[in-house]
């Protein structure tokens, strides 16, 4: 019974700051903005419950517990007596590598660096990327036909592109859709493809994709564009868009498209871009007038004349309504559609002079039939042209941003057009942003709550040293992995820290307990890093097995979770062994400073008196 509280009086600190650390870390990420804080929101905040309760739990009903069922301990026998045994031979080797590196305190700060070093070598080697491409036995196609093909035509290309998809190895059924959306144009069609379980099948969702690229360019060779692309997450949040959209703005829209043209060409030509598209859409026909003004000033036609003519004739004016049997009906004035056929036609049609007299449209204008883009998108009054493209399978984002960046540093825009990026690509930069924002906010936080915390300003910072230290065992787990720096890799990174961080706590801690009882800095933690070898490693291999499930789970959609499995675990890894080794060392240095300090003011003294 008198153990307990005891015991939990010892640890209380400890048990206190490594809460308050946790949630220094995750509550920057409960209220982070935009589309991470959207992901984020309810994570943040269950972890912020959850450890608050924990904590409750750990300083009220653990100890009671453990004072009600714990028996006084026995000597252990069979296996736990070997796992015993092992333990305290682990606890006399550490005790005498402790001594050590206090002693080498200055080597192993090297080695720490190079351990930095290392780490930031294979940070450089991990891909970045907004969301992983992910196994969900599932992915849409789209296909757009020329421009203005009808709807029989369209249903017979997506019958033959049905067929031509169901035959590959794995597609269970597809699902077709012609003239869908808010555009509604018979020549797009779009395709659900649902595949054999992931566990049913050795061929991974995006080899699919690429072969039903390939078979959707062979069926259909008469198509301008073919696209395949993951079935969207959330609805609404772009996922499942084009990875990249290449905006490209300025007034001329012929010389948008020609420049557009020289782009998408170059991307075209990459292979680590794919789908590849322009939002241009030429080869609708258009009817058009050009008023010839010195033609129409010596007949006297004004360009109004001209265009209400043109309007009321063609497209039609209404003009008024009339009452019959109790019924209401609008009335429209055209001509007659056999009158407005062909050019003769229109060049026929009498537009009225100043004079009162009417005179053929031909007399006073240039009529003829030309291409024109099916819609032009406007933003701020500029005409602009999107282009389109994904990565192929095994291809980060991030990779595909650069080489997109380097066409656009080879084929800068013409004056008076500017480039932006959109899309997953534009997601990803600004994702990265709020993440580095969370770790400075998390950061400091930290120094705060361990600052009050241990009454210090020097030991947080040493405390904080922790962080960095898992950073190149996260980045070296990603890299063998072959795993990519997603948006929940780099949470992962957060949650990294705040866990790395207990251990640090709980040496300090206990060492800053025999400084108060008389010893020096190296003394104390010479004697209290071996008593909390045990809880340490404890923690850190709770932490590890824990995330197994989470970094090598098969299931559906589990790439999203992988790189933050095996980031916790290649961090705790190594900041685990190099904590053991850092933070005592770090800690002894008080002990310099003060010696330091000493022969200063020794030599001052002597100088003065001699």
């Amino acid at each position: 019974m008198e153990a307990a509280p005891k015991a939990t009086k010892r640890v209380a600190l400890a048990v206190l700051a490594g809460t308050f650390a946790t949630l220094a870390v995750f509550v920057p990420i409960a209220f982070m903005d935009g589309l991470v804080g959207r992901f984020f929101l309810q994570y943040g905040l269950a972890i912020v419950f959850s450890v608050s309760v924990s904590l409750l739990v750990a300083l009220t009903l653990s100890p009671m517990l453990a004072s009600r069922f714990l028996k006084s301990e026995k000597e252990k026998t069979g296996w736990l007596g070997q796992i015993e045994s092992f333990h305290e031979n682990m606890r006399k080797r550490y005790e005498k590598l402790v001594g050590w590196s206090i002693r080498r305190r200055y080597l192993v700060f090297l080695g720490a660096a190079i351990s930095l070093f290392i780490g930031g070598l294979f940070a450089g080697m991990v891909p970045a990327t907004f969301m992983p491409l992910t196994d969900r036995s599932e992915f849409l196609a789209s296909i757009e036909l020329p421009l203005g093909t009808g709807i029989e035509t369209a249903k017979e290309a997506s019958l033959r592109a049905d067929e031509a998809l169901r035959k590959i190895e794995d597609v269970e059924y597809v699902f077709v859709t012609a003239g869908a959306g808010t555009n509604q144009k018979t020549n797009l069609l779009d395709f659900y493809v649902d595949l054999t379980p992931k566990q049913g099948r050795f061929v991974k969702q995006g080899a699919i994709m690429d072969q039903a690229r390939e078979v959707l360019a062979k069926t259909l060779p008469e198509a301008k564009d073919i696209s395949a692309v993951e079935v969207p997450w959330v609805s609404g949040a772009g996922v499942g868009s084009a990875q990249i959209e290449l905006i490209i703005s300025g007034s001329d829209l012929t010389t948008i498209n020609e420049y557009a043209d020289i782009l998408a060409g170059k991307m075209r030509a990459v292979p680590e871009l794919v789908d590849v598209a322009s939002t241009y859409e030429g080869g609708r026909p258009e009817l058009q007038i050009r008023l010839d003004r010195n033609r129409a000033a010596d007949l006297g036609v004004t360009a109004r004349n001209v265009a209400a003519a043109s309007q009321t004739l063609i497209g039609g004016r209404d003009a008024g309504t009339f009452e019959a049997e109790g019924r209401r009906y609008d009335v429209r004035v055209r001509v007659d559609e056999d009158k407005r056929q062909t050019l003769n036609d229109v060049a026929r049609l009498p537009v009225r002079s100043g004079s009162g007299s009417l005179v053929d449209l031909a007399a006073v204008a240039d009529i003829e039939v030309a291409d024109s883009p099916s819609q032009i998108d406007r933003v701020d009054r500029a005409r602009q042209i999107t282009i389109m493209a994904n990565t192929p399978p095994g291809v980060a984002l991030s990779v595909a941003v650069a080489q997109v960046d380097k066409i656009l540093a080879n084929h800068p825009p013409p004056e008076g057009m500017s480039t932006k990026m959109e899309g997953m690509a534009r997601r990803l930069a600004d994702t990265t942003s709020a993440i580095l924002l969370a770790f400075a906010l998390a950061f400091v936080a930290l120094y705060i709550v361990l600052a009050s915390q241990f009454d210090s300003f020097g030991q947080p910072v040493l405390i904080m040293l922790t962080a960095p230290l898992s950073f190149s065992g996260a980045f070296i787990a990603l890299w063998l992995s072959n795993q990519e720096l997603s948006m929940f890799a780099q949470i992962g990174l957060i949650a990294l820290m705040g866990i790395v961080m207990k251990n640090g706590i709980l040496l300090v801690d206990l060492a800053n307990d025999y400084r108060r009882n008389g010893m020096n800095a190296a003394d104390a933690m010479q004697k209290a890093a071996p008593e909390r070898l045990r809880p340490v490693l404890m923690t850190a291999l709770a932490a590890i097995f824990g995330m197994m499930p989470v970094a090598f789970a098969q299931s559906d959609g589990a790439e999203w979770r992988n790189a933050m499995g095996f980031i916790i675990m290649g961090g705790l890894a190594t900041s685990t062994f190099l904590t053991l080794l850092v933070v005592p060392a770090a800690y002894a240095l008080p002990d310099d400073y003060a010696r330091l300090k000493t022969r200063v003011r020794a030599k001052l003294s002597g100088s003065y008196w001699h």
